[in-house]
């Protein structure tokens, strides 16, 4: 990974050392950081930082990627980190690569809060295993305490894979690039519809063209499984389908927002939810194109109706996403033999002009 400044100049990232409860110290410990200048030294590290990060095909393969469970990416760098050692790779901090980049600048803080507690829940769970191979950060003072994680990253190099060999850097083909992004949208919707398709067996299937107004039903027979992400629901049922913590939706609107005038739009659904005295309540958000649109915790049981007021932002698709908070499993609650963790079941979603109030 490259050394992280802010636009300032000032340090902000050279990687960190992870320790079994999970949390990370920066190379220089709590304190202050160094100044940038000061560190020069290409170092091995436990934990490295997306913002900037040259990692070969075949380590990404290895480990599969990020994992698309850690919404709004809290914590993806960490689980990417541990799971890239799990494989026997070196993770290693290039000062000579600078990268500006002001932090936490697209994330709201609300967002950030929520997320961080919801995905180091999941990083935990996930690495309980790995985790307590990590030294203890409370055995001794901070400074003592980074040291051993030092020495256990000096450790885990001499066996680590060998680097590999410096590679070619084609030459930047800035026509290229300014195609790839002013077809971004168009890529990234193309990219989900082969997705789609192939988790459902046909390489024929594409995301249909939504039409405002038009009602989406998640039952067995329902129309609204070709816009969600196949991981995104447990099996349908017939009245409606268990989100698996997070569902994604993408809706390619059937007219172009941007070359319209701003329009307001309106997003209605019926959800129910798992309520026991183990689960008191259920928390959800539902964001749109990134932007929290609404946040509730209910109480009550039964069908329950939402609506939310969003702004398209000129967008061609919208994509909807809607975070379940603390899933629990009806077996663990004592409520028969069901393992899946549940906390809300949609049963339809609507997005229509707020103009049809």
């Amino acid at each position: 990974m490259s050394k992280i400044l802010f636009p300032d100049g000032e340090l902000q990232y050279a990687g960190s050392f992870l320790f079994s409860d999970g949390e990370r110290l920066p190379p220089w410990g709590e304190g202050p950081a160094p100044s940038a200048a000061d560190l020069q030294q290409v170092m091995e590290i436990d934990c490295c930082a997306s913002s900037s990060l040259l990692v070969p095909v075949s380590a990404w393969d290895a480990v599969g990627g990020f994992d698309e469970a850690l919404y709004l990416a809290s914590y993806v760098d960490t689980d990417f980190s541990i799971a890239l050692q799990q494989q026997g790779y070196q993770l290693m901090c290039e000062p000579a690569s600078v990268v500006h980049r002001r932090r936490s600048s697209s994330t709201a803080r609300y967002d950030k809060i929520f997320d961080e507690r919801k995905n180091k829940r999941h990083f935990d769970a996930k690495w309980t295993s790995a985790l307590s191979t990590y030294s203890d950060r409370r055995d001794g003072s901070a400074s003592e305490s980074l040291e051993r994680a030092k020495e256990r990253s000096r450790r885990h190099a001499e066996t680590a894979k060998p680097r590999p060999a410096a590679m070619a850097v084609p030459a930047f083909d800035a026509q290229a690039q300014a195609q790839r992004i002013a077809l971004g949208t168009i890529d990234s919707l193309t990219e989900f519809a082969a997705f789609v398709a192939k988790r459902q067996g046909s390489e024929k299937k594409s995301i249909p063209i939504y039409t405002l107004g038009t009602p989406l039903f998640f039952g067995t027979e329902g129309n609204g499984h070709p816009y969600s992400a196949s991981d995104s629901l447990y099996e349908p049922e017939t009245w409606g389908a268990w989100i698996r913590g997070r569902l994604t939706l993408f809706l390619p609107l059937a007219m172009r927002t941007r070359d319209a005038a701003p329009l307001l739009l309106k997003l209605d659904f019926r959800a129910n939810h798992f309520l026991c005295a183990e689960r008191l309540s259920s928390s959800f958000v539902v964001r749109v194109n990134g932007g929290r649109a609404y946040e509730h915790r209910e109480t009550r049981t039964g069908i329950q109706s939402y609506t939310a007021t969003i702004d398209p932002s000129l967008s061609d698709t919208l994509v909807v996403t809607i975070d379940v908070d603390d899933p629990l499993a009806p077996a663990d609650a004592g409520m028969g033999e069901d393992l899946r963790p549940i906390g809300m079941a949609l049963y339809d979603l609507t997005v229509r002009p707020a103009s049809q109030d």
